[in-house]
């Protein structure tokens, strides 16, 4: 899922049914003890409209995909503490994959920051990029956006996706608003009229980065050892990493010499 932020919330949790999923205080604990728990925090942190679930009481409770769909009608948005998000996404499956029933992430690392961070959460939507296909669709709005506040959320997701999508708002053929009712027809916003591009440009995303990053960090501490013929790790000096680099940019020297020949014999039997 992609999640996108928005200026104003779908949700109002003095009208809207919002759960959030909490880790146990005690691993095996009784819930009740961690609902109280949260409970008296929220209350002094002015927190209101929230129904509190430990991360055990929705593995007892919910262990069928029949119990967990009724989960996913019975509330309008999903929070979840970050710290086991992961867990939860893996418990609930599928069900919970989609823009209206996906949990969204919540730092509740500190007590004092509970109300700006679950503020924060509630102002996301989401959608789910698939591999195959060219339509989603972005929840914006409801019926009770005044056209303001409306037009403040699309404009805000438009900016985003121009910097998240692959790539960019040029890979993008239009956009239209659409009511979710049946027989009602959508408003176009954005039209592109381009001829699409020859090559679909790759886009490297978040996970993707932090992988490459690891990597990054693994190679430079790796570069410092030499692996021996019996198999043993040996950490090179000063001199001995000095003489690494020496050879391994000389390797590639010589490696795009004979590149930059190859290139040059195979123009010269392309011209007789």
């Amino acid at each position: 899922m992609v999640k996108l932020n928005l200026k104003k919330s779908l949700v109002n949790t003095d009208d809207d049914d919002v759960i959030i999923i909490v880790p146990d205080l005690k691993r095996g604990g009784d819930p009740e003890l961690t609902i109280q728990h949260y409970e008296d925090i929220f209350h002094k942190m002015e927190i209101t409209g929230l129904k509190i679930m430990p991360f055990r009481q929705l593995r007892n409770e919910y262990t069928t995909f029949e119990s967990l769909r009724k989960l996913a009608n019975t509330y309008d948005y999903f929070l979840c503490d970050g710290r086991i998000i992961g867990h939860v996404n893996g418990f609930c499956g599928k069900i919970f994959q989609k823009s209206r029933t996906t949990y969204h992430s919540v730092r509740l690392n500190n007590p004092q920051l509970y109300k700006r961070e679950i503020e924060r959460a509630l102002k996301r939507t989401a959608y789910r990029q698939l591999e195959k296909g060219n339509l989603f669709s972005i929840p914006v709005g409801n019926n009770r956006f005044s056209p303001r506040e409306l037009t403040e959320n699309i404009l805000h997701i438009v900016v985003q996706l121009k910097a998240i999508f692959p790539g960019g708002l040029n890979n993008i053929r239009n956009m239209h608003l659409k009511i979710d009712i049946k027989g009602t027809s959508s408003l176009p916003l954005y039209i592109n009229l381009a001829d699409p591009p020859a090559e679909c440009p790759y886009v490297i995303g978040p996970r993707e980065q932090r992988t490459l990053k690891l990597k990054k960090k693994a190679n430079e501490v790796l570069s410092k050892f030499s692996l021996r013929k019996t198999g043993h790790f040996v950490k090179l000096n000063e001199a001995q990493l000095m003489r690494k680099r020496q050879l391994m940019e000389a390797r590639e020297n010589l490696s795009s010499k004979i590149h930059s020949e190859s290139d040059v014999d195979n123009n010269d039997d392309i011209m007789k």
